[in-house]
């Protein structure tokens, strides 16, 4: 009778248990809703960057870096979306500072992402944010960084450029167990307490980590002064400017491109050289190796510079030259290709003559 007995009560307390779980995912269910839109950055993402101004020279003071409930820097609801790498979402900077946010514009950069994901960036966002009038894309020199790199200018497989360009993607693309409401939540609570920007970049919070991507360029004694094969680089390049203008005429959105302006040059200072650390080959960020010089950086960024204007310009479509408008000094970038505060003031100058035309 006792173990009769005992076999019941273990048999409620597994029943129990067993009511409990499932009652507790149908209330996560609730509360949590199924997420069917791509994230690029966590909602409601906060953090508060503290730049050494004797590392990142042109940015004065700390600098808040917040996210939107949409994944995106700065106000929601934007008729202006702008769509690029780090020189578009400069997270060093403060939300008031950017670019962007001269123009009021509701920013889509991110870290790292060249042209192919600025391809899935159009085709997903203007189908979430239908209310988009006109897409500003600057870009360029993650797409000669890429060749660098990888040795290929390459898509890449799309789960691992949807992974790299959103930060949360829509439930059918996990397994069942991740669409579940235990999981959801803890996600949250990641997202919330742990996820940080600089996750998202090999950065930390006061840019000091900048001081050993230097020290790894300047190592490097004798550094690459051969102009790479770029054929099969920027005929790539050619085809993704097409793709994307195809997307804006598609969804019948206003498209201005803006190329990439760099520091680097064929005379640079000793003191601008010292600011530099990208043009590495493979992976140079932890483990320094081989760079080209800045001569041919800056060769290879006209080069991309030059096709992105060409191919635009033959479909109508407007491109404004940053690189040849804005003065190639330490005004303008804290290093390769980033702005300081002037910086991004006078890009939004350049970019708002064109928008203030419409």
């Amino acid at each position: 009778m006792a173990a009769s007995q005992k076999k019941l009560k273990v048999f409620t307390v597994v029943i129990s248990i067993f009511i409990a779980v499932i009652l507790g995912e149908v209330i996560l269910r609730i509360f949590i809703p199924t997420e069917n839109n791509f994230r690029l950055w966590a909602p409601n993402l906060n953090f508060t960057f503290e730049p050494d101004s004797t590392v990142i020279k042109g940015i004065q003071g700390k600098s808040q870096f917040t996210i939107n409930s949409e994944g995106l820097r700065g106000d929601e609801n934007k008729a202006v979306l702008a769509i690029g790498g780090s020189t578009t979402i400069e997270m060093f900077l403060d939300n008031k500072e950017t670019w962007t946010h001269f123009l009021n514009a509701a920013n889509a950069g991110k870290n790292g992402l060249n042209s192919f994901h600025h391809i899935d960036q159009m085709k997903i966002l203007l189908e979430q944010f239908p209310k988009t009038g006109t897409v500003i894309i600057l870009m360029g020199v993650n797409d000669l960084q890429l060749q660098i790199v990888r040795g290929k200018y390459t898509a890449g497989d799309s789960l691992e450029r949807y992974n790299k360009t959103f930060q949360v993607l829509p439930d059918h693309y996990f397994s069942w167990y991740k669409r579940s409401g235990y999981w959801k939540l803890f996600r949250n609570i990641k997202h919330t307490f742990y996820t940080k920007a600089t996750n998202e970049m090999v950065l930390d919070k006061d840019g000091k980590v900048l001081i050993k991507h230097r020290n790894f360029r300047t190592a490097c004694k004798q550094k690459i002064d051969t102009l790479p094969n770029w054929n099969e680089a920027l005929e790539g390049y050619k085809n993704n400017i097409n793709t994307l203008i195809a997307i804006a005429k598609e969804k019948h959105v206003e498209l201005i491109f803006a190329t990439q302006p760099v520091l680097w040059n064929s005379n640079n200072t000793v003191h601008q050289e010292d600011l530099m650390w990208m043009g590495g080959i493979g992976d140079f960020q932890e483990n320094g190796g081989q760079y080209y010089t800045s001569k041919v950086l800056d060769e290879s960024m006209k080069l991309f510079n030059k096709t992105l204007m060409e191919s635009a310009s033959a479909q109508g479509i407007k491109v404004i030259d940053l690189y040849a408008l804005l003065p190639k000094d330490e005004s303008i970038f804290y290093d390769d290709c980033h702005f300081t505060e002037l910086g991004a003031r006078k890009v939004a100058e350049e970019i708002g003559k064109v928008i203030n035309t419409k």
